[in-house]
This record gives C-alpha cells, structure tokens and sequence, in this order.
C-alpha cells in the first residue's frame, strides 16, 4: 500500500498552479488547436503528456546522473526548445501570408481529416516541446523528491508523477476543447490570417523570451551530487602533507563535473608518539578509523587514507583514484538531505537536518560535524619539524544524533571562541550501521 501524507494535498495544489498557468506547451496547445480542431488539440496534448511520463521515467533511473556529469545538457535542451518554438511561430506566419485561410480549416470535417492524416505531426508536436523542455527536467530532479517523505516507497514517486501528468493532460485538453469553441467564431478568411499569424508572433516572441530566460544554464550554479571525503591524517606523519593539499583543492576548487566534495579531516593520534602532538587529533577518529577497518578487511590502518561515502577506500594523496572514486560515488542515488542552521548564538549553533525521499534503512545513523577550513600550523618537531601543514575540512565536533527513526533532527554544538566563524562549516550525513554506507549528506557553510 502507498503511504499518503498530508504534503500529497500540497504537491497536487502546487502542481495544479503549475499546469494551469500558459507557458510553452499551452502556445502550441492553442495553436494547433486554432488550426486543426480539438481533436489537433488533445493530440498535442496527449503527446505533452507523454514526454512528461518519459521525463518522470528517466528521471526516476539516472538522469540526474547525466545532468550531474554533463550540466550543459540542459542548456543543449534549453535552446532546442526554443529552436522549435520559433520554427511552429515562423510556420505559422507562412500559412498567415501564403494560405488564404491562414492555414485554419473550419469546416466540419475538420476533425475527422486531423484524425485520418495529421494526427502524428500534432502528438510529434507535444513530444517535442516537453521533451526539450528544461522547466520539466529540473521539476522532477529538484521540486518532486522534497515531496517525498522519508522511508516512502519508489510507488509514491509513480504517483506524484501520474498525478503531474494526468494533471497537465486535464489542463492542456481543457484549453483544446474551449479554443476549438472559440475558433468557430472567426469565419471571415481575414480573421483567421490574423489570428494565426498573431500566433506566430507569440510563438517566436515565447521562444526569444525562452532564450533570454536564465541563459545560458551553465552560468548557474550546477547540478552537483554531494559525496562525503573523509581523510584519516596527522600532522606527525610526513606522508599526509600532500593528502591534506588534495582536500583543500578538492574543496575550493571543486574540480570535478557534478560532484560537491564534502570533506571531513579527521585526525588520529597514533603519530603523536613520534614527538608531536597534532593539535587536532581526537581518539574519536582513531576508533572511526578503526571501524573502517574492519569494514575493508584491513590488515592495519594506515595514514594518509581517505573514505569516499564510507563505500570505497584509498591513499588520500593519489589524485587520479580519489577523483575517479568521488565521481562513481556522485552516480549512486542518495536520499535528500536539507541542513538548515541557526548560529545567532555567540558560543554554540543550532543545526537541523530533514531527510527526504527514500532512505531505504530508516534506522541508519545520523551524524553531526562541524569543520574548519584554511588552517595553518607551523609544525616544532615530528616527521614535519619545521614545516608549515595547511588543513581544510578539519573536523572540530563530530556527534551523533541517534538512529534516524523520524524524518529530521536537531543538535546543538558548541564552538570555541579561538574558532574562526567565518572558516567553520556544517556537515550532517547518514549512515547505515550494517556496511557503513553514506546514504545522505549535507553541508552548511558559516561564511556571509
């Protein structure tokens, strides 16, 4: 049985907004009704909500994945939408000045001969404009998962997406059937030139007014898929310097297409024995570092070793294995994650997380971090005497918020007066306890 929550009244309502407001497939919609009849009209409207059930599909499979690897694929989609509400516009002008009807036939059998002959060119119509319609992609990648809620099923996705496009085929069919009514009024063959080269200047004015709108998609800020870095290091040890250089580039530059790197450096303290003691080091990681271990199979751990969403480990400092392990990681599908924190508070924040969409091991756990970045330590003695280390990520609290039996969480960690705010970061992910997966991460940065 599918869970219904009281939000699935809120995604109908939203939704319903959504379709009923006139955009780009309602244009060709009224077009091709004006032209052909009603029966034109529910054929586009019939082929919109076809590419809208295709979208849904490969949305629910990966696409994310290809939107996340190659973000211009939107704007390669952005402008051929366009390119083609300009051709039916510039289509329409021709039949206004070349056909003595404007193109628009109103005899009674016009429904019929649609039926019999064009009924294909009107449902190509409304395949092309929704499936070269980025609007739609990013409402099923970025709007439709916040409508889920924690634990449901893959069926409650199916049935936002059936409700969506039963919606926008009861929209589109609706505007077919009272414009078929309207088109009757306009006999006079002036009228009916008119009125479709009116339609083809809204069509070519629609699509300039697509292009314009938020171009080129490249220029925003991509579709990036969060992986959690977790790099085991110590400034006693001389081999993690260049570990600890890849995690600050990793994070500040952000090098890879579709991945959002979030970093932990977690130091460990079994090199403080060498005649250093890592100002940053904690048992806490050394005993997490353990666990890993025994997670691999590990003879013994080692430094500098960097996790990637607990799944896959690795020398931190080989920058070809570790970007190829956090772009795999990006393609694994992950449960949403929203951060949200309240740091109004001199001495300590306040941070809540909400999960959203399927987390397939409800009783996974939540963990809270809170991160420095830019650190700098001129190292006295050790394997690094006399050394200036660099370290991003460094994890000052790291904290448990429980098995994730609800659907959010609230936790509240202090910060150090000798913390720079402006450096600090939060990071919530939750993980299962049987193979130490990352199913969800997050991240919320301090700096204005």
């Amino acid at each position: 049985m599918i869970p219904i929550d009281p939000g699935f009244a809120a995604f109908v309502t939203f939704t319903f907004v959504l379709v009923i407001t006139p955009g780009s497939t309602t244009a060709v919609v009224v077009r091709n009704t004006l032209e052909g009849g009603r029966r034109a009209g529910y054929w586009t409207a019939l082929g919109a909500a076809l590419a809208n059930a295709t979208i849904a599909f490969a949305c629910g499979i990966g696409l994310s994945v290809l939107v996340a690897v190659w973000p211009g694929s939107l704007d390669a989609i952005h402008y051929a939408g366009a390119g083609f509400l300009a051709w039916l516009g510039v289509r329409s002008l021709y039949k206004s000045f070349v056909l003595p009807d404007g193109g628009i036939n109103l005899s009674l059998t016009a429904d019929h001969n649609v039926e019999r002959s064009h009924w294909r060119a009107y449902l190509g119509d409304g395949l092309a404009i929704n499936l070269l319609s980025p609007v739609i992609i990013s409402f099923y990648l970025s709007v439709v998962p916040t409508f889920i809620p924690a634990g449901a099923s893959r069926g409650y996705y199916v049935l936002l997406a059936a409700t969506h496009v039963s919606l926008a085929l009861g929209c589109h069919s609706m505007w077919a059937t009272m414009l078929d009514l309207m088109r009757r009024w306009f006999v006079a063959p002036w009228t009916r030139r008119g009125l479709q080269a009116a339609t083809g200047l809204a069509l070519v004015a629609l699509s300039i007014r697509v292009v314009g709108q938020s171009t080129p998609l490249h220029a925003q800020e991509p579709v990036r898929v969060p992986v959690l870095a977790e790099l085991f290091t110590s400034e006693g040890c001389d081999s993690c310097p260049p570990a600890d250089r890849l995690l600050e580039t990793l994070l500040d530059e952000q090098p890879i297409p579709g991945v959002l790197v979030v970093p932990l450096s977690e130091h460990v303290t079994y090199w403080d024995h060498q005649g250093w003691r890592d100002p940053f080091d904690s048992q806490q990681f050394t005993a997490r570092q353990q666990q890993y271990g025994f997670r691999f199979n590990l003879d013994s751990i080692y430094t500098p070793q960097l996790i990637v969403d607990g799944t896959r480990e690795m020398i931190g400092s080989d920058r070809k294995t570790v970007e190829r392990a956090l772009q795999q990681a990006a393609s694994v599908t992950k449960a949403l994650l929203d951060l949200t924190v309240d740091a109004s508070a001199p001495d300590r924040l306040v941070a809540s997380a909400v999960v959203r969409g399927e987390l397939r091991e409800p009783g996974a756990e939540l963990w809270f971090a809170l991160t420095e970045h830019h650190l700098s330590v001129d190292v006295k003695a050790g394997e690094n005497q006399n050394r200036t280390l660099r370290h991003s990520g460094v994890v000052r609290v790291l904290q448990s918020a429980g098995s994730l039996d609800a659907s959010s969480r609230r936790v509240s960690l202090a910060i150090q007066p000798t913390w720079n705010r402006q450096n600090l970061a939060v990071v919530a992910f939750v993980q299962s306890k049987k193979d130490r997966r990352v199913l969800a991460v997050g991240t919320h940065s301090l700096a204005p």
